[in-house]
C-alpha cells in the first residue's frame, strides 16, 4: 500500500467555493495532468492568493482542505471528484495553529 500524498493547489476563492460546492478538485485551469498524479486518499488544501481570478481582492489565504474520494476524473467539470471543507480567511497561519 503506498502513503498518502499531499497536495496544494493555487485558486482562486470563488474557483474554490465551486469546487467544494460540486464536490471535485480542479488544479491548473483543468488540465488533466496533474490530477492523474493524485491517488484516492491523498490529501490536498486550496491556497487562494486572490478572491477571484484574475484580478481580485488580495486574500493569501488556505480557502479549503479535503480528500481525494475515486481515481475518475471528470471531463466535463475537468475535476476529480474530492471531499473538502471550506475554511475561514484568516490565513495559513492560523490553520497551522489551530492543528
Amino acid at each position: 500500500m503506498r502513503e498518502s500524498r499531499y497536495w496544494i493547489g493555487v485558486v482562486s476563492q470563488d474557483h474554490v467555493a465551486n469546487a467544494v460546492a460540486h464536490g471535485f478538485v480542479q488544479l491548473n485551469h483543468g488540465k488533466s495532468e496533474p490530477l492523474e498524479r493524485m491517488q484516492p486518499g491523498d490529501g490536498f488544501a486550496f491556497y487562494s492568493p486572490r478572491e477571484s481570478y484574475p484580478n481580485g481582492a488580495m486574500l493569501q489565504a488556505i480557502t479549503a482542505i479535503g480528500r481525494v474520494a475515486d481515481r475518475a476524473t471528470d471531463p466535463a467539470r475537468q475535476g476529480r471528484r474530492g471531499q473538502a471543507r471550506q475554511e475561514d480567511r484568516r490565513g495559513l497561519l492560523s490553520l497551522v495553529r489551530r492543528r
